[in-house]
């Protein structure tokens, strides 16, 4: 009734437009209205909220691509396009070539708004990226202007560090960047050193596809946290190469539950930890006793494991918290050293940010990453090589023959006691 309301009041003010009622005419017909119901639904018309107004950004091959894009989108308003020169690796090196940039407004709901660009794109993986006002978000955009006007030279070296998935250079000379949330410090530290400006950062969401090459494309953008005696920083280093920089300490490997909350099968991995230490400082000649009660011992060794653990668990949730992989989990990688390896960690091997503690006896470090998805069955295990020299002790130097094996190129390694598929039998026999 409200929508046949407002109708009949718009044709009746039309009407009125038409026939040329003087103004005083007018009013005095507008007020013999049953207005009371239409001025309502007006007022309700008013109050709806208007859809948010999308910026949305796409490239295409040519001008003619361009053309017949924005001749597909009827719905697009302030529609702009301007060529530019975009930076991207490929096959191992930059690569460059010339695209056109359009952008346009919309009201459309953004699903829409993809399935149409989607359509008349001639990509098979479009960028079609949409401002947001999420600080929150994964994927963002960066607009530098270079102070020496070297913008081709800037955005050619910014591909190369593998920081951003591309660089498009504009013919103001302005470039904008597109990357992870996690390499956004990094690329401003990249753009000021090699003679850019500021960045002015802006978060954007897109299509699936293009946002997961992106991703995929910023591989020296951290990904994980490394932590040193309590003290966390986002890393780009992987949990093996992690455990290279801190060789001759014992390890573990652990994995989260509830999302991050707490860690499976805690105490055992702080005993194992623990046994591994004193076991290798046995072997080693015993070491000192202060040395062996502090990391020999779970009751020693226990508070450092629980304070390397939280504050990297923490670090990560502050800074990938909504991109946890995709078991929902996370996997931790703990070492334990002593002397010499201590002294190394704590000047940095792979924590330089950390600034550890050098009050403390030994280091103790903790590598997080999100928690792999099991793989599919069938589960293909072989055992290779010789043993471990000190099979009570699990040792960071294992690290680099498990490197080995997996170059060989093996469908799938595993050493009996990380066979995946067994997982589960372990679970049901321990409950």
């Amino acid at each position: 009734r409200r929508c046949a309301a407002v109708h009949a009041f718009a044709v009746r003010s039309c009407m009125l437009h038409r026939l040329g009622t003087r103004p005083v005419t007018r009013l005095l017909l507008l007020s013999s209205l049953r207005g009371s119901s239409v001025r309502g639904s007006l007022r309700t018309a008013m109050a709806m909220p208007s859809p948010p107004v999308l910026r949305v950004t796409t490239t295409e091959e040519s001008s003619s691509a361009a053309e017949r894009l924005c001749e597909a989108l009827g719905f697009a308003t302030q529609v702009t396009r301007e060529e530019i020169h975009s930076f991207y690796w490929w096959e191992g090196a930059v690569q460059s070539e010339p695209e056109v940039r359009v952008s346009f407004e919309t009201s459309e709901p953004f699903e829409s708004v993809l399935r149409a660009v989607e359509a008349a794109h001639s990509y098979d993986v479009p960028m079609i990226l949409a401002d947001t006002s999420d600080k929150g978000a994964a994927h963002w955009k960066g607009v530098i202007r270079p102070l020496d006007g070297g913008a081709k030279a800037l955005a050619e070296r910014l591909a190369a560090s593998r920081l951003v998935a591309c660089a498009q250079v504009a013919p103001d000379g302005s470039i904008a960047v597109k990357t992870v949330a996690s390499a956004r410090l990094a690329v401003a530290r990249a753009a000021e050193e090699e003679g850019g400006g500021a960045v002015a950062w802006s978060p954007v969401t897109g299509n699936a596809a293009y946002l997961r090459w992106l991703e995929e494309e910023c591989v020296a953008a951290p990904r994980f946290v490394v932590a040193a005696d309590g003290h966390a920083a986002p890393s780009a280093q992987t949990a093996k190469d992690f455990l290279l920089s801190r060789p001759g300490g014992a390890y573990t490997t652990a994995r989260t539950s509830g999302g991050g909350r707490s860690v499976f099968e805690w105490e055992t991995h702080v005993e194992r930890t623990a046994a591994s230490v004193g076991s290798m400082l046995a072997a080693g000649g015993g070491g000192a006793a202060e040395l062996q009660a502090a990391l020999g011992t779970a009751a020693g060794l226990r508070p450092r494991l629980d304070a390397a653990v939280a504050a990297a668990v923490r670090e990560y949730m502050r800074e990938f918290g909504r991109r946890v992989g995709g078991a929902g989990e996370l996997k931790l990688t703990l070492v334990v050293n002593w002397g010499e390896a201590a002294e190394a960690a704590k000047e940095g091997a792979g924590c330089a940010e950390a600034a550890p503690d050098g009050s403390l006896l030994g280091s103790v470090g903790c590598h997080v990453a999100p928690l792999p998805p099991l793989p599919d069955p069938p589960i293909r295990a072989e055992v290779r090589g010789a043993p471990r020299a000190n099979a009570a002790a699990k040792e960071s130097r294992w690290a680099a023959g498990i490197i080995v094996v997996e170059r060989a190129a093996i469908t799938a390694v595993a050493s009996v006691s990380r066979i995946r598929a067994g997982w589960r039998t372990a679970l049901r026999s321990r409950r």
